[in-house]
């Protein structure tokens, strides 16, 4: 495997231990996009069969249902959101403030 950088156009040969990890990596990226997909299309069906405060025991695990709050503010809260993100825009603009840039791996499919 060469890897070819997209600022440059450089071929550059890595040894076989990082390409295995680029594959891996590559690899495992695919699967969780194919498994993430499986689990919201059997995510309806299970939870229509776990009974509310039951537990469903499985092979390694249990399943259980748990309640999650999702909140609606005020039109006043709403709007204080609104003139906060408008003075963060502000401070980011005039420099008062601070930025922490850190790197990130980033992995997208290239599709055909």
């Amino acid at each position: 495997m060469d890897i070819t950088t997209s600022s440059t156009g450089i071929n550059t040969s890595i040894d076989t231990e990082v390409k295995d990890a680029f594959l891996e990596y590559e690899t495992l990226k695919i699967q969780a996009k194919v498994i993430d997909s499986r689990l919201d299309e059997l995510r309806p069906t299970i939870m229509n069969h776990v009974p509310l405060d039951e537990e469903v025991m499985a092979d390694r695990g249990k399943f259980y249902l748990q309640s999650k709050t999702s909140w609606k503010y005020s039109q006043s809260v709403t709007d204080a959101v609104e003139e906060v993100d408008k003075l963060k825009a502000q401070e980011k603009a005039d420099g008062t403030a601070e930025g922490n840039t850190t790197q990130v791996l980033i992995y997208k499919e290239i599709t055909p």
